[in-house]
């Protein structure tokens, strides 16, 4: 039979010194903290369905927030769906015609995205070349 523990237990709450103050009387969260998936690590005792999902997040922003981004990766996915993690996908054509000579088109770049095949394609549809390509 597991520990049944009072609501009042749990103490989340948020103040201007510190905001992520979160207090779990009889937790060992050493497990959760050493997990190779501390997200989806499961919580000692009761204290995995005492929690809700936003509660999780900041008690995992408190033990690994080198892991937090994932975990708001899931926390929106599963709150919101999945195309809210999504980015949309990139229509030259209407960035094209939104840019003039003096409101250039700019990329700001994330690991792994790389517009240019997709730019230097849609100038050779229209039979132009790109003619200045910026990186800093």
């Amino acid at each position: 039979m597991s520990e049944q523990l009072p609501p009042q237990d749990i103490h989340i709450h948020c103040n201007p010194v510190n905001p992520y103050c979160i207090q779990l009387p009889g937790l060992h969260l050493q497990a959760v903290y050493d997990a190779a998936d501390p997200v989806s690590a499961p919580l000692p005792g009761p204290w995995s369905t005492k929690l809700d999902p936003f509660q999780r997040l900041l008690l995992l922003r408190v033990l690994r927030p080198d892991k937090l981004t994932a975990a708001v990766h899931d926390f929106v996915k599963s709150s919101m769906g999945q195309r809210f993690v999504e980015p949309p996908p990139l229509d030259i054509d209407k960035c094209f015609k939104d840019s003039t000579a003096t409101t250039p088109l700019i990329f700001v770049l994330s690991p792994g995205s790389d517009p240019m095949s997709t730019l230097l394609k849609y100038a050779d549809s229209l039979k132009t070349q790109v003619s200045l390509v910026l990186t800093v």
